[in-house]
């Protein structure tokens, strides 16, 4: 109690932190104020040059805080000048605060997009590009153009991004390129992703990430921040399941019908218990006998028709359970029994059938709890999800997991496929990737702790140009929603009545429609309604909203628009003449958010710049939030006191009670984000390290040195793994695992005799049989003593696919379990006996191993090694070897492929091509000063050709290129060097290139190799690109299913989110791996024709905006998706080399049968 004091003391005579902080700052008001006669002395052209002054000052050593007072004052006059604006004292704070990377926090109707200017000017004046992230592209492109004038005043250039323009087209890649971009931060993610599936660097539209300002900084980086963006594609799937499935949930539902309704009897007996009790309650307070009987005879009748209902509940059958709050559906035992036999496919959890389940699951939810007009609408044939909290329609977004599909077969429009992952991240750690991002919102305050701790971004609390005057009033509670409902249609009545126009904020859109429907019925009242059937005209609704209308009896009345409380956020109510003077704006909240923010944006809605206005929130102990701040036992204590029905409560202390749960219900919210977002971590590492490598590729920068180093990785992890002492036991192990199905351990072959170890085989592959029978024969055998409960035809089928022994059914209905039994087991010990173990005589040949090394060698790299010198040499000795050989034989490929590839003008598989030959002999006068005529090169034969060209490739490869370049370094002034280095190699070197001394030679010879390989570069850059983005796509196909099933680890007692990062961890090295073996076997193998180009391995249908609730089970089904990119069909995949077959030997060399080795996950 005594800090307290002492700390209020404190604060009245130091003032806040946030004060202080918004002092620091009036020194530099001060300073750009001194300069604005100035200012106003200079013609346009003047202003417009003081951009290339502010520039060469920065450039010569002055820091951005200098110039910033003036540079201020600047961007004021032109501001005032072009779009008659001038920026406030308050907004230059602001525009400070944003240039330190900092979050400004300014009331609704401050100007906020003004603000931008002028950190966005500064930014630019150091150099760096502007993206200014806005929540929608019609505030993106309203901002851009009316902010366009001062940009352009002040010698920049602005632009606007937008969903329809072409992903990969000029517009959008020159919007990019402006000084200012505005866009919205779905745009900017996508494009971010979408560059890094892009082929060549030509094809990249956004340039670096240096500099954001997000406006409604909350709503992007709090709300949407565990939301991650997502490029999806075809995942190859069969539509036509989800008509089917949709045929079988009706089936169930209809069956389900008579135990709904007997449900739904018990429901409602129960509300009249209910209701008759509170009448009880009140007859008994007042001793009214008449009502007291009519009250218990009304609870006693209720109560026998529970007993009657529930009675006949367990007679009816329950197909499935409905969580109507998490919107899940799952089939019980019996519904899972019945559609099993609807479907007529046998058991779900079999072969093929194990989707089922999932597949019925999400129709019977797209019939129970998701709602059309509600939760979607149907346009132009396809289904269009509804934002529950806005109630906008969002184009192009889809639910994950089949659950679109279900509803498009529910409503009987076309069904789209299903799909994978083919790039995804969330908002928060793409906005991480920014060197520096600031924000500006009217509500961060209640936040700040969560922007420091993820963003280390500060909050400074801006104050407002004109003293706020809204009167916002206490909460006014009632005892149940329906007394709420009824006080806020006649408070909205009375106060359109009174010429004051009113926002009605609401938690729903369903809330929205029953307020519209009650005003309309009782009173008749005029009124316009945000949500989704309205949302091409939200912006004029919300303009509208603070004027008046002439109602039907002649009298003006103030308009009522309704809307969620986060609906027409970035537009102003402007209020209508004479509004002001008679209060100006009313804002009616009908429930408390449960984060306080939201509720301050709607108060925020009135009473801007200083303008007249009110809010006030009508509560429920109904409400969600009321729940949690006060228990049901509390309206009881209420009612004891005499609370009346209908009557309303005002209590500071109940409110300040509310926005203490509200902090609460934050507090929780901010913990599930973390978590959430904690998952998000695998991802957004895997991200970083595989985009890096990629653009790497796409630079072309030491692709050599990165094939060597796959090409040693490989070498020394199979020279370790082959020659180890235990490999041959390893792969003996193993063949007897595929051959026999008999698991033996290292220590039953080590140093034993190939009889041995047959026999041993075979004894316990006879064992196993056995036991397999014993188990198998229990799921055809029901009932031993019952033959008739056996399944004959399923156990003759699984005997002569087993064991090769045909069972005559008339004799196994005479024979017993046990003679059944005992002739399988004699028919599988004939088996095993007849089995081929002479391999295993192989295994143990003291030469296996090196063979075994030879084999692969020769397999990977055609490299050709004497077998009897491998065995003289110890592991790190056959290492060196076989690096010294794949070295040699990438120098040799160094001289051979170029010549190869310009083979390929004029010589294709189609014969000679005369048009070919030009080119041919210019590409060899270029590359290698030849003398080389058209005429000589189609004269003579290909075979000629090629050796003059591999001539004079070898002779560059032998020092021909040092001798060049040394002559030119000798002979030629620097200038002169550059120019002739620039038109020989094809470079753009600079003078500041080359270095001094020796380092100038070594440079113009490392340029001149780099040309001379340039076709070999193409083609490791093509196998690379390839090989890096289909394992890529692979792997986030298999990340999508690690999603979506690792919860269920929590059954095991295991944290999911440690499992997640583990295997995650392990998936990822494994595809590093997997890219290392891929691109090892085909670089010495693979060719490119003239004038091949990467082709892209993504075949995206559509962009999305998901949820990252597929980790947590309450929101697995949440996600939706955004901006489509146009429905492609997906092409077949066609191999090149014949296909392995699972048993056939891997052609990895292990030993291992396919299936077993790289053949595993196939």
């Amino acid at each position: 109690m005594a800090f307290e004091k002492v700390s209020k003391v404190l604060l009245k005579i130091f003032g806040s932190r946030n004060e202080r902080l918004v002092k620091s700052y009036t020194g530099m008001v001060e300073r750009a104020g001194a300069f604005e006669d100035r200012m106003r002395q200079l013609d346009d052209a003047a202003l417009k040059a003081k951009t290339a002054e502010f520039k060469s000052a920065l450039a010569a050593g002055r820091s951005p805080e200098e110039i910033l007072p003036e540079a201020f004052a600047v961007v004021r006059e032109v501001a005032r000048r072009t779009v008659e604006m001038r920026h406030f004292d308050v907004q230059l704070i602001g525009g400070n605060v944003l240039f330190e990377g900092k979050i400004a926090e300014m009331a609704t109707g401050e100007g906020k997009t003004l603000v931008a200017t002028l950190a966005a000017y500064l930014v630019h004046l150091t150099g760096r590009h502007v993206h200014i992230v806005t929540v929608n592209d019609y505030l993106a492109k309203r901002d851009a153009e009316w902010m366009s004038p001062v940009y352009h005043a002040l010698g920049m250039t602005v632009g606007a991004i937008q969903a329809d323009m072409d992903t990969a087209g000029r517009e959008r890649k020159e919007t990019y390129l402006c000084d200012i971009t505005y866009g919205t931060n779905n745009e900017f993610g996508f494009d971010y992703l979408r560059d890094n599936m892009k082929t060549s660097l030509e094809q990249m539209v956004q340039g670096p990430l240096q500099y954001a300002i997000v406006d409604e900084v909350d709503s992007i980086l709090i709300d949407e921040a565990r939301t991650p963006l997502i490029i999806s594609g075809p995942a190859f799937d069969d539509v036509t399941r989800y008509k089917k499935a949709d045929q079988i949930a009706r089936q169930l539902i209809s069956l389900q019908s008579g135990y709904d309704r007997i449900k739904s009897q018990i429901d409602a007996a129960e509300r009249r218990i209910a209701n008759a009790q509170g009448e009880l309650s009140e007859a008994k307070k007042d001793k009214d006998s008449k009502r007291i009987d009519k009250a218990q005879q009304a609870i006693d009748k209720a109560q026998q028709e529970i007993a009657d209902a529930q009675a006949r509940l367990t007679q009816a059958t329950q197909y499935y359970e409905v969580e109507f709050d998490r919107k899940q559906v799952r089939m019980t035992d019996e519904g899972e029994k019945a559609a099993q036999d609807i479907a007529g496919m046998g058991s779900f959890y079999t072969g093929t059938n194990i989707d089922w389940p999932h597949l019925l699951q999400q129709s019977l939810r797209a019939h129970v709890v998701f709602e059309k007009e509600k939760d979607y609408v149907v346009m132009d044939g396809k289904v269009i999800i509804v934002d529950e909290f806005t109630g906008r329609l969002m184009h192009g977004r889809q639910w994950s997991d089949g659950l679109h599909q279900a509803v498009e077969a529910k409503e009987g429009v076309t069904v789209k496929e299903e799909t994978q992952t083919l790039a995804t991240i969330t908002l928060q750690n793409f906005f991480k990737l920014y060197d520096a991002i600031a924000g500006m919102t009217g509500t961060a305050a209640t936040e700040a702790d969560e922007f420091m701790k993820i963003y280390k971004l500060d909050v400074v609390v801006i104050p407002t140009n004109q003293p706020c005057v809204r009167d916002d009033r206490q909460d006014v509670i009632y005892k149940s929603m329906p007394e709420k409902f009824n006080a806020i249609v006649e408070e909205i009545n009375e106060i359109s009545a009174a010429g004051r126009p009113v926002l009605v904020g609401t938690i729903s859109i369903e809330k929205s429609e029953l307020l519209s429907t009650a005003l309309t019925k009782r009173h008749g009242l005029d009124h316009e309604v945000l949500n989704a059937k309205q949302h091409a005209r939200e912006a004029q609704i919300v303009l509208k909203a603070g004027q008046q209308h002439q109602a039907r009896n002649g009298q003006m009345r103030g308009n009522v628009t309704i809307a969620t409380n986060m609906a027409g956020r970035g537009t102003d109510i402007k209020l209508g003449p004479g509004v002001a003077g008679i209060g100006g704006l009313h804002i009616l909240g009908t429930e408390r958010h449960e984060a306080r923010r939201i509720d301050n944006q709607l108060r925020g809605r009135a009473g801007r710049q200083g303008d007249a206005g009110s809010s006030q929130f009508f509560l429920s102990f109904d409400d969600d939030l009321m729940r949690v701040f006060a228990p049901e036992w509390t309206v009881k204590a209420l009612s004891w006191i005499g609370w009346e029905e209908g009557e309303p409560i005002y209590h500071s202390r109940i409110s300040k009670g509310i926005e203490k749960a509200q902090k609460k219900v934050e507090e929780r919210n901010f913990e599930i984000r973390k978590s959430l977002l904690e998952y998000d971590e695998v991802m957004d590492h895997q991200r970083k390290i595989f985009y890096s490598r990629r653009r790497q590729v796409l630079e072309g920068r030491h692709l050599r040195e990165m094939i060597e180093e796959m090409i040693d990785a490989t070498i020394t992890s199979h020279c370790e793994s082959i020659l180890d002492k235990e490999y041959a036991y390893k792969c003996m192990l193993e063949w007897v695992r595929a051959n026999f199905d008999v698991e033996l351990k290292l220590s039953d072959v080590a140093e034993v005799e190939p009889r041995e170890v047959e026999a041993l085989v075979k004894e316990r592959a006879r064992d196993a049989a056995r036991s397999n029978i014993a188990l198998s024969l229990g799921e055809y055998l029901e009932d031993y003593a019952d033959p008739s409960t056996w399944d004959v035809a399923g156990l003759t089928k699984w005997a002569m696919s087993a064991f090769k022994v045909n069972l005559s059914a008339g004799k196994v209905k005479n024979q017993s379990p046990e003679e059944i039994e005992e002739q399988l087991a004699s028919a599988a010990g004939e088996q095993v006996d007849k089995r081929d173990c002479s391999p295993l005589a192989e295994f143990l040949r003291a030469d296996f191993a090196v063979r075994r090394l030879a084999e692969w060698a020769r397999a990977k790299f055609d490299l050709k090694l004497d077998t009897e010198r491998l065995k003289d040499l110890n592991a790190k000795e056959v290492r060196e070897l076989m690096l010294a050989e794949t070295a040699e034989k990438y120098r040799r490929r160094e001289i051979e492929y170029p010549v190869e590839f310009a083979m390929s003008m004029a010589y294709g598989s189609q014969g000679a091509n005369v048009y070919g030959f030009e080119s041919l002999a210019q590409w060899a006068n270029k590359k290698y000063s030849a003398d080389l005529s058209i005429e000589w090169l189609q004269n003579a034969k290909p075979r000629d050709v090629h050796e003059q060209l591999m001539r004079l490739s070898a002779s560059y490869s032998d020092g021909k290129l040092e001798e060049e370049v040394t002559e030119k370094v000798r002979g030629l002034p620097r200038e002169q060097l550059i120019e002739w280095a620039n038109a020989r190699f094809d470079a753009s070197l600079r003078a500041g290139d080359l270095g001094d001394g020796a380092d100038v030679k070594a440079r113009l010879a490392e340029v001149g190799r780099q040309f001379m390989r340039r076709e070999l570069a193409d083609l490791e850059r093509y196998v690379l690109l390839q090989v890096y983005d289909s394992t890529w796509k692979d792997h986030l196909y298999a990340m999508d299913h690690l999603k979506d099933s690792i919860w269920t680890r929590s059954f095991a007692e295991k944290d999911p989110k440690v499992e997640y990062k583990r295997e995650g961890y392990r998936m990822f090295n494994e595809m590093l791996e997997s890219i290392e073996d891929r691109v090892t076997d085909i670089i010495f193998r693979v060719h490119l024709e003239a004038g091949t180009r990467a082709r892209s391995v993504w075949n995206v249908s559509q962009t999305s905006h998901d949820e990252v609730g597929q980790f947590a089970m309450a929101e697995r089904q949440r996600a939706a998706a955004q901006a489509p990119q146009g429905e492609q069909k997906v092409k077949q995949i066609r191999l090149e080399q014949p296909k392995v077959g699972r048993n056939d030997p891997c052609p990895c060399g292990s030993g291992k049968k396919y299936k077993k080795c790289h053949g595993k996950d196939a």
